[in-house]
């Protein structure tokens, strides 16, 4: 499970964006863990102890500000993606040194959220379609592919089949109850009892006979336990995509 950290010395905003966050993570079934600190010492502590993968920074606090706990978690951890909160606009070309994934606006958190959940999903669909899995092929055998690489899984026995978008299955032992927690933040969808499949690689779904055609022409069944589910979840991909 992905984690994520807010820091900011003002406690209503503060507040805020933990429960902005947490709301959007929700919608989108994005599955992260959330903690907030109002300093930047209370936060660099806690990353040393276990790290963050996502980190919402406000530039302008109390002791240690914004640019020094993104110094010095650049320094130990330099995947973690660093968003940052300003009040001045100016602040945003000091900042690219830290290489942010984007920015928000304080006054517009006060204001309304959009520009924050605009941001999360932004963050959101980075994930889904940038993490990578490693599968364990065998023994001294591992490969390491991104979600977007997996068109859908396939339960056999004791086995999971990926079947990748270019042709190619991989083969690995694992349950398929493992693999749709694994994959369940970031746009896969369980149509089948055997079957878990990306919703980027849906072409089309067919709900009155019950199957859906990806991009690759392969048709697959859906189950009618499943099938309300995956409509839902397709519809709201569909709605988040430019």
């Amino acid at each position: 499970m992905l984690r994520a950290a807010i820091c900011d010395d003002e406690s209503i905003i503060l507040s805020m964006m933990k429960s902005s966050i947490e709301k959007t993570f929700s919608q989108e079934k994005f599955d992260c863990t959330i903690q907030a600190f109002s300093s930047g010492e209370e936060l660099l502590k806690s990353h040393k102890a276990q790290s963050y993968d996502i980190l919402f920074l406000d530039i302008y606090m109390t002791g240690c500000s914004g640019f020094d706990v993104a110094k010095t978690v650049g320094m130990l951890t330099p995947n973690t993606l660093l968003i940052f909160v300003t009040s001045q606009d100016s602040m945003v070309y000091n900042s690219l040194d830290y290489r942010p994934f984007q920015f928000v606006r304080k006054n517009r958190i006060q204001k309304d959220k959009s520009e924050l959940v605009t941001v999360t999903k932004k963050l959101i669909k980075y994930y889904r379609q940038h993490k990578s899995i490693t599968l364990y092929l065998g023994v001294g055998e591992n490969r390491c592919v991104s979600f977007q690489e997996i068109a859908y899984l396939k339960s056999s026995l004791h086995y999971i089949e990926y079947h990748l978008t270019n042709g190619e299955i991989l083969r690995v032992r694992q349950r398929i109850t493992d693999a749709e927690k694994e994959l369940n933040s970031y746009g896969f969808v369980k149509i089948h009892r055997q079957y878990i499949v990306n919703l980027n690689a849906i072409e089309r779904i067919s709900t009155t006979n019950s199957f859906l055609r990806m991009h690759s022409g392969k048709t697959l069944n859906i189950s009618k336990t499943y099938l309300d589910m995956v409509m839902n979840q397709y519809q709201m991909q569909m709605r988040n995509m430019p």
